[in-house]
Parts: structure tokens; C-alpha cells; sequence
């Protein structure tokens, strides 16, 4: 939907945070489903971890980004 200004990030926990869907167009954010070559489980962050690119642009280490990271993830509703 190109009105669509937010992604509703949802865990396993129930856990919700938005990220505005401009994040994605500006920086390449990660669906990570393995660490090390090896799958994630849900005791490592697991099935799904949202990663954002911090090592590459610095400025995602501000405190407002690190919400967005969120794992466990289980649902991205477009709003």
C-alpha cells in the first residue's frame, strides 16, 4: 500500500514495535533466521531476528533504533 507509513513488529511474546517502513528503504534491514551458519532457536533470539545494519551506519546505535530489533518475531502488519 503506498499510503502505508509503518511496520507493526510483532514477537512471540506479544512484544509490538512500530518501525516506520522508511527504515527500509534507507538502510538494508535484515530478516536473520541463522547465526553462525546455524539456524536460530527461540533461546537464541530465534526463529526470526530483525537486524539492523549499526556496524555499517553508525548512527543506528541511537537509542530510538534499538526497539526495532526485535526477535522472536512472529508477524509484520503493514499500517
Amino acid at each position: 500500500d503506498p499510503a502505508a507509513t509503518s511496520l507493526n513488529l510483532i514477537a512471540l511474546n506479544d512484544f509490538e514495535s512500530p518501525a516506520p517502513i522508511d527504515d527500509s528503504r534507507k538502510w538494508p534491514v535484515m530478516l536473520a533466521l541463522k547465526r553462525d551458519g546455524e539456524y536460530m532457536s527461540r533461546r537464541v533470539r530465534g526463529p526470526i531476528w530483525i537486524i539492523y545494519p549499526q556496524h555499517v551506519y553508525p548512527e543506528l546505535g541511537q537509542r530510538e533504533y534499538f526497539s526495532r530489533w526485535v526477535w522472536q518475531l512472529k508477524a509484520i502488519t503493514v499500517e
